[in-house]
């Protein structure tokens, strides 16, 4: 969650917006987490 306590929906929406807008950056520090969650995707869910 968000902290519904700590900011508004509006905040929370903005935020979303802002986080979902964003690019994959290939060579960023994430890609080797998001290349380990796509093979073990692959390998499970042939389809």
């Amino acid at each position: 969650t968000m902290g519904a306590r700590v900011i508004g929906s509006e905040v929370a929406k903005t935020i979303a917006d802002a986080f979902l807008a964003q690019t994959f950056d290939e060579n960023g520090r994430s890609a080797g987490n998001v290349n380990a969650i796509n093979e073990v995707d692959a390998k499970y869910n042939k389809g």
